[in-house]
């Protein structure tokens, strides 16, 4: 009963504690697990789950109203609630000034009619951004799909694939940003080079 009650506290989170104009966020319990056996009462319980956010604050939000719901509510039980909370990775965001050099990198490695085009944010749990805490970072995905322009299998599909030639346009977004990143005065306009 106590885990069942904190697993509906849990989804109240985002209505009732998140500011919606600092970005979205996501509370999600995938997996709840107790008991062994259908007429002896369980004596632990295990509850798991993810927090996505497009703001650190509301982030770090969610992570104390997990907590206290969690703790309060078993105590109403007479029980303890253990929290163990993993932050992740921080919020990945691409630094404007790089990502102009990058998209000048897609746009030249792009076939005639092809070009770059920006895409908003997204919720997927992502390593990146812990290279980006110090420094200046691009996140760009590179369309590899075999199917042009429909999408394919997702990256941790047993069915991912992709067109190998599209590597080839990577290699060279790759190059392109490098150079003019290095070819870049310090007030950020880039120099022509030869």
């Amino acid at each position: 009963m106590a885990a069942a009650e904190i697993v509906l506290a849990l989804q109240n989170i985002v209505s009732h504690r998140i500011d919606p104009l600092d970005g979205p966020t996501v509370v999600t319990v995938g997996m709840l697990q107790s008991g062994n056996r259908v007429n002896i009462l369980p004596e632990t319980a295990e509850i798991a789950g993810t927090v996505r956010s497009l703001s650190a604050r509301n982030q770090k939000v969610a992570h104390e109203n997990i907590r206290l719901k969690a703790q309060k509510i078993a105590e109403q039980h007479g029980l303890t609630a253990k929290v163990d909370i993993d932050t992740g990775y921080e919020v990945l965001v691409s630094d404007p000034g790089a990502t102009q050099l990058v998209v000048k990198g897609l746009e030249a490695a792009a076939a005639p009619g092809l070009q770059a085009r920006e895409v908003g944010p997204r919720m997927g749990s992502e390593d990146f951004g812990s290279f980006g805490k110090n420094r200046p970072v691009v996140f760009w995905n590179l369309n590899a799909s075999p199917f042009g322009d429909k999408p394919g299998a997702p990256n941790h599909s047993p069915e991912f694939v992709i067109d190998e030639r599209a590597l080839r346009i990577g290699l060279r977004v790759l190059v392109g940003s490098a150079l003019a990143y290095m070819t870049a005065r310090p007030n950020g306009e880039v120099t022509a080079s030869r």
